[in-house]
């Protein structure tokens, strides 16, 4: 069995981790820990992203009865010892790493923080904009990370899935060499990014997306947050965000404000045409007009083609067009009667 250098003294690495034996050690750096609230799969637990000295990683789960016993102990980027756990099949729908097991804490399992072994920092697994974009097929299954300056942000969006109100906000993301990634915020990843831009006006924003979930859809690569174990770092002042940063030109232009500040909700920009602050463009200027920016133009709305429907109400459960039923819905498909649907696109 390969073990980690003599200065770290006889752990197991985490690419000897399997099911085989059930007294082991390993010392760890934990790279995420987040608490997972109950869920239709399961109760609620403490899961944790976990690498080695070699920067391999594994992903760990603590449920509810341990919770309480090793959650006050645990803090992100600190180094453990941990003994006797269970090793399970990665049975990850999503997954956290691509290692083919996850451990499971027990009671008799040991945490103890290592405060003397020196470990390379290997929290952030950055995947570079062009090699994302170069990919012929998306692995969506597994969680990446990623670090961009932000360019802008869409208005936020709100969608009804499975009867449950969430909102979205997409941000525009750019690389030192000009290529854009789109990054999906949903829900309270929301509120983050938004509480920071406007208590800091004014300031070039970066961010550093761990553990989100890459989609290709219709020809578009975004990345998403996943639930819990997404996070969302803004402007952060370690290693990462100054190198990245530095990559940038000191004098570059800042459309990273200026989007943002300008996007910021519909009533916003209402508020700035009704007090003579919006700059009108003409559609010939705007036809013109070769940086990208946002632009208000005053027109008329003379006629709306519409050659056929671009989107209907469908069922949650079979995505089948519902019928109108008195002040409900009906899906023949699946004999139920539902207050709302989902409206899905027609491309």
């Amino acid at each position: 069995m390969a073990t980690a250098s003599s200065a770290q003294g006889m752990w197991s690495l985490l690419k000897d981790i399997d099911h085989t034996k059930t007294t082991r050690a390993i010392k760890v750096r934990v790279v995420r820990a987040c608490e997972v609230p109950p869920h239709s799969k399961g109760g609620e637990t403490l899961e944790m992203v976990l690498h080695d000295a070699e920067g391999d990683r594994i992903h760990a789960i603590i449920k509810r009865p341990q919770i309480a016993m090793y959650k006050p102990n645990i803090t992100e980027n600190k180094i453990y010892a941990i003994r006797n756990f269970l090793v399970l099949d990665n049975y990850q729908t999503v997954k956290t790493t691509s290692h083919p097991y996850i451990i499971q804490f027990i009671s008799k399992t040991l945490l103890r923080e290592d405060t003397k072994t020196e470990m390379p920092m290997m929290v952030y697994d950055f995947q570079p904009f062009d090699m994302l974009h170069a990919q012929r097929v998306i692995n969506d299954k597994t969680l990446i990370d990623v670090i961009g300056k932000v360019l802008s942000k869409s208005l936020i969006q709100t969608h009804i899935i499975n009867g449950r109100t969430d909102r979205l906000m997409e941000l525009t993301l750019t690389d030192p060499e000009g290529n854009r990634l789109g990054a999906v915020l949903w829900n309270k990843y929301i509120n983050t990014y938004l509480d920071y831009v406007n208590a800091n006006e004014g300031v070039p924003v970066f961010v550093i997306f761990q553990l989100c979930r890459p989609k290709r859809y219709q020809g578009i690569l975004t990345v998403n947050s996943s639930f819990d174990v997404s996070k969302l770092i803004i402007n952060g002042n370690t290693t990462e965000f100054l190198e990245f940063q530095s990559e940038f030109p000191a004098d570059g232009d800042d459309t990273t404000t200026q989007t943002c500040n300008t996007q910021c909700s519909h009533a916003e920009g209402r508020d700035d045409i009704l007090g003579g602050n919006a700059v009108i463009t003409t559609m010939e200027d705007l036809m013109k007009a070769t940086e990208e920016n946002v632009y208000w133009v005053l027109a008329e709305i003379v006629y709306i083609e519409n050659y056929r429907e671009w989107c209907y109400l469908s069922c949650p459960t079979c995505h089948k067009k519902l019928q109108p039923e008195e002040e409900r819905f009906r899906c023949t498909t699946c004999s139920m009667s539902m207050a709302e649907g989902v409206y899905r696109f027609i491309t």
